[in-house]
């Protein structure tokens, strides 16, 4: 498949560079009223990370309901169809975001061709790039990407396969490898590095991360290669292994000029009070099936009132079909796919904590109401919050299950324990309040004796990949892979049509095929390429 970047097709891509809802440019002009060669590469490149963190949260939102992080309200149908990453609010699409991205990224690649010293600056944009390209694949399947953007040549760009566009993705990865090793003046690299501050090793480190994402990701249908393109990550060294090291999008406190909070805070931390219902099933797996506390219960979701639902407050009382309805030591939940109506409790349901929405941190004693407030009286950390990308934890349970399933270098176990004890660490580093060590502890040491004792592979899998789970909390776009992937964590059906199937796939948005004859609407029970789980997920 040819490489679009590397051919540098087009040379004139400029696109609105909107998207600026999180956090403020700081810039005066729009480049809609600059020529190529006027444009400022900075102002460029702002407008692409941006994009990006743009792009990553409207994935992800629809995500943590799907995969049971935050409550999903009804049918996988209804979460699922051709509005769900629609337009809405004038707010792009992810699917028009991406396409906006690469355009700009484009640009920048021109712009590089006349100046060498913008090399650091496009390797940057390739890295999100091929985040966000991989990001469609997973969600959508087939996208247009080699036709994409040349609007002249093909108006109706046909779709690419999702393995061409993976193997684009690893060679657009190569590209900012060469460029990061091209040396830039101080002076003439990013003046706005988002993510690493300007830090082009830990740019090295997430590229490699991202391969080895990708590489887990496609391991039912190319073991040997996953395999042997994992072990040279090892043995390079050269990925996130280290909390300093995190790819995250960092959010602050700030409402002007721009809303620059975390979107979960602004969502849920507002004079009405909490939006979202949590999920009852999460709220169960991380408190009710260990004899030991997690340590992360408290950081990650938050209780406002010290009453325990009732009444019009608890309409699931008494009805057979629901799990859990009401999970206990006062966290206000619903179960997955509850349609039941909505009560006037905004100041009552449990919400989103401390981490990574940058929320309250629940210091709450059940034997005392008034140690409880909501989300007005305890606003916690005002939104400084992060979206978890890829964190280190990620890289040592993404080798926990290469070496169990492929059989990459290392044991298990030891990666299982390395990512629990990174897990803890990242909590405690967004949070700043320790947790108890021995708490910590007893729970790293249940989890391995409950490893230790599971008979087969399969079960070990399920401890793997469930620990995983708890610790990429506020990243559904990673839990919806690895759930399609694994089947894990094992979770009962939902209330609403419980039969249905799971969505393995999303339907494409209106924007794509709307604007597009090429893209034919799919059907539900379609899958992404690396797809091929034979299990019926719930």
């Amino acid at each position: 498949m040819k490489n679009k970047l590397r051919l540098f097709k087009v040379l004139f891509l400029f696109a609105v560079i909107t998207g600026c809802e999180t956090v403020d440019l700081d810039l005066q002009d729009s480049p809609n009223d600059l020529t190529l060669d006027q444009s400022d590469p900075d102002y460029l490149l702002n407008g692409i990370q941006l994009e990006f963190e743009n792009i990553f949260w409207r994935f992800n939102e629809p995500d943590l309901e799907m995969v049971r992080m935050e409550n999903l309200r009804g049918t996988y149908a209804a979460n699922n169809d051709e509005s769900t990453f629609q337009q809405f609010s004038g707010i792009p699409s992810p699917y028009v975001r991406t396409y906006r991205l690469m355009k700009n990224t484009d640009a920048l690649a021109s712009l590089k061709e006349n100046d060498p010293s913008l090399a650091h600056h496009l390797a940057i944009a390739q890295v999100l790039e091929a985040w966000s390209m991989v990001m469609m694949v997973d969600h959508f399947g087939e996208v247009p990407y080699d036709e994409a953007n040349l609007p002249n040549e093909f108006p109706h760009p046909a779709v690419d396969s999702g393995e061409e566009i993976y193997e684009a993705a690893f060679a657009v990865l190569d590209e900012a490898v060469s460029n990061f090793q091209q040396s830039v003046a101080s002076p003439d690299k990013p003046q706005n590095d988002l993510f690493y501050g300007g830090d082009e090793d830990l740019w090295m480190k997430a590229i490699n991360s991202l391969k080895l994402k990708m590489h887990i990701t496609t391991r039912l249908v190319n073991p040997t290669e996953s395999a042997s393109a994992i072990d040279a990550i090892i043995a390079g060294g050269n990925y996130i292994d280290d909390l300093s090291e995190d790819f995250t999008f960092k959010y602050s406190s700030a409402v002007a000029p721009a809303d620059s909070r975390h979107p979960l805070y602004r969502q849920n931390y507002t004079a009405s009070l909490a939006d979202a219902y949590m999920s009852n099933d999460f709220i169960n797996l991380i408190k009710n099936t260990k004899e030991v506390d997690d340590p992360r219960l408290r950081y990650y979701i938050y209780r406002q009132t010290g009453d325990e639902p009732s009444g019009d407050f608890l309409p699931c009382d008494g009805r057979v079909r629901y799990n859990y309805c009401y999970t206990g030591d006062l966290y206000w939940g619903r179960d997955h796919k509850d349609l039941e109506g909505i009560p006037n409790d905004q100041a009552e349901r449990s919400t989103y904590g401390i981490y990574p929405a940058g929320g309250a941190y629940d210091d709450g004693d059940v034997n005392d109401p008034s140690t409880f407030q909501n989300v007005v009286q305890n606003p916690g950390l005002n939104g400084e919050g992060i979206q978890p990308i890829w964190m280190a934890s990620f890289s040592s349970f993404t080798l926990a299950e290469a070496a169990l399933t492929i059989g990459v270098t290392g044991t298990p176990e030891e990666y299982l324990e390395d990512g629990i004890r990174k897990s803890f660490d990242q909590v405690e580093r967004l949070s700043g309040i320790p947790m108890d060590s021995d708490e910590k502890e007893a729970y790293i040491a249940a989890v391995l004796e409950s490893y230790e004792n599971a008979g087969t592979e399969e079960e070990k899998l399920e401890i793997i990949m469930t620990e995983y789970y708890l610790a990429m909390f506020g990243n559904g776009v990673e839990a919806y892979n690895t759930y399609r992937r694994t089947g894990y964590p094992s979770y009962p059906k939902g209330v609403e049509s419980p039969d249905e199937p799971f969505a393995n796939i999303y339907l494409y948005p209106i924007d794509a095929t709307s604007a597009n004859r090429n893209i034919s609407q799919r059907s539900r029970d379609e899958r992404v390429f690396w797809d091929t789980l034979s299990a019926d997920l719930n």
